[in-house]
């Protein structure tokens, strides 16, 4: 098999277990809806797509508190390019959708890991994927956008550094 390919079909398997595991973000249209989702990550998307929208660079909210940095506080990640998906579409939306991508780049890059760092077989690192993918590690971050976003670009970092 060309190896063109082959990185296709692994994407696409990867691609279909996600939304095996998460169907309800993948297919249903539900939203994810937790305590920190609510009122801490959705109202800091919403604040800083609105802002987005006029225009206006939020350095500032002087909704939170008395008053507050925005851009200072890294949970907001307003440079992240991930990010943006809030400015295209309703935050719950965009946040259900970045979860999914998240986690579907955690699995390219866990499963790279497992092939290229440990040496690993084809299933052995597809299950060793998985295994940390939809792990407790991982899933338990699935409502903390921000600690879900970095997830990937550590093993690429890890794959990377050992290249």
């Amino acid at each position: 098999m060309h190896p063109i390919l082959r990185v296709i079909l692994t994407l696409i398997v990867l691609g279909l277990v996600t939304g095996a595991f998460y169907p309800e973000l993948a297919f249903s249209g539900r939203i994810l809806a937790d305590y920190d989702v609510w009122t801490y990550f959705y109202p800091l998307r919403a604040y800083a797509a609105a802002a987005s929208a006029s225009g206006r660079f939020p350095l500032w909210n002087s909704d939170t508190f008395l008053g507050a940095p925005f851009f200072a506080n890294p949970q907001t990640a307003l440079l992240y390019p991930g990010t943006q998906l809030f400015n295209l579409l309703p935050i719950p939306n965009a946040y259900s959708l970045s979860v999914l991508v998240h986690i579907f780049l955690t699995l390219a890059g866990a499963y790279l890991f497992m092939r290229v760092v440990l040496g690993l077989g084809l299933w052995a690192g597809l299950v060793g994927a998985i295994a940390f993918a939809f792990g407790g590690a991982v899933s338990g971050q699935v409502t903390h956008i921000n600690q879900l976003s970095s997830t990937p670009w550590m093993l690429f970092i890890l794959v990377t550094a050992d290249l």
